[in-house]
């Protein structure tokens, strides 16, 4: 069994900041929904053959002194997932 890992869609979400940084969406919104477009770009419905979920820490979940002002996750892929 091959377990070579195989991109079959990408995707990327953004926000600007408003003004109102209350009402910017959270990382994890913003990971949620480019994991989405990176299904819908595989043109599969992928969601039930999704075996793991792994993400890299966020700057704001690296430091305490700088928290994210709008959600934080101790399980940033679960939160995602």
């Amino acid at each position: 069994m091959d377990l070579t890992p195989v991109i079959i869609g990408v995707g990327e979400d953004f926000e600007t900041t408003p003004r109102d940084v209350q009402s910017a969406r959270s990382n994890i919104d913003l990971a949620a929904n480019a994991a989405m477009a990176a299904i819908a770009d595989s043109d599969v419905d992928l969601r039930a053959a999704v075996d793991a979920i792994v993400a890299l820490r966020t700057y704001p979940d690296s430091t305490p002194f700088w928290p994210h002002p709008i959600v934080g996750a101790k399980n940033f892929a679960r939160a995602v997932a």
